[in-house]
């Protein structure tokens, strides 16, 4: 069953670093900024499929920040053929490790 994650608030909570290093670890590339680098546009392109495209924006101030992110989960949702909430809880659990490692937390590795 595929679940689209509607929750703004939530969506909002989302960290656009955290995005853009998942997006480099998978094999996309960043082609472009847009509005004074409040966006990145970024592309995957793989042989037996057509190109995607995603546009990060990278300012949580922007009025559809929420949306954006909504459309990066969908297009994840297809090009990994996972669905949305996995990949949320993993770009959470990235952020959570994220924070341990700049705080040095020993006990960090302990939540799964």
């Amino acid at each position: 069953m595929k679940v689209t994650i509607k929750d703004s608030e939530r969506l909002k909570t989302v960290n656009p670093d955290v995005i853009q290093a998942h997006l480099q670890a998978t094999g996309w590339h960043e082609t472009g900024r847009i509005y004074n680098d409040a966006g990145a546009i970024w592309r995957l392109k793989k042989s037996d499929a057509p190109e995607y495209e995603i546009l990060l924006p990278l300012q949580h101030s922007l009025g559809d920040y929420a949306e954006r992110i909504s459309d990066i989960l969908k297009t994840l949702e297809t090009v990994e053929n996972r669905d949305q909430v996995e990949i949320l809880s993993e770009f959470y659990y990235q952020l959570f490790q994220f924070h341990c490692a700049r705080r040095n937390y020993a006990n960090c590795h302990s939540i799964n």
